[in-house]
């Protein structure tokens, strides 16, 4: 199968997944706004916000790389995972991600990233881009390899087999990636954000 083929296929099965109802481009960022609302309203000052911000985008920067990594183990084994060893997986990712060591490792590789900027202001409007990023990749990834795994979805997945697992993993995050960008950028009042 060419590369073509490949990023067609992958293009179909975020379509599929893009087509629930949670996806729609209002529910979605009414969805995140209403999170950041209440992030927000939970602490008492602008450092303690822009460092929970922080913190979660590690979280999901790490739990975004757990998940990469148990789809490539897949690929590059040609194995398909059931549902209920892939939730055992994701049960356990969960966990490891939480871990106070690993994400203050995450939050300072990430921090002059996620925290850029010269006012409270700016640097609070990176980290809620950087959040709501780090969020649909995330999800979106873990909605395609639940799409993945499904027992009656692995006929048409069967392609993915034929692929190396750097060159399948690689193009499912860029798809993920691609798709977070388009709506970050739809976002009212985006240009703030940058």
């Amino acid at each position: 199968m060419s590369m073509e083929l490949l990023t067609k296929q992958t293009a179909g099965v975020i379509n599929a997944v893009t087509k629930q109802p949670k996806w729609e481009k209002e529910t979605l960022q009414q969805g995140i706004q209403k999170i950041l609302v209440e992030k927000r309203a939970k602490v008492e000052s602008d450092e303690v916000y822009l460092e929970s911000l922080l913190q979660n985008v590690a979280f999901y920067i790490n739990h975004t790389n757990g998940m990469n990594n148990f789809f490539f183990q897949s690929i590059d084994k040609e194995t398909f995972y059931s549902p209920d060893s892939f939730k055992v997986y994701l049960g356990n990712l969960r966990t490891m991600v939480k871990d106070p060591e690993e994400l203050q490792k995450m939050m300072e590789k990430q921090r002059d990233f996620v925290l850029k900027g010269e006012t409270v202001e700016e640097r609070a409007r990176h980290a809620e881009l950087a959040y709501m990023t780090t969020k649909i990749v995330n999800d979106l990834l873990l909605d395609f390899l639940t799409t993945f795994y499904h027992p009656n979805n692995r006929e048409p997945m069967k392609p993915f087999m034929e692929y190396s697992a750097k060159v399948v993993v690689e193009t499912v995050f860029k798809f993920c990636n691609t798709y977070a960008s388009l709506q970050i950028n739809e976002l009212p009042g985006k240009e703030k954000l940058n």
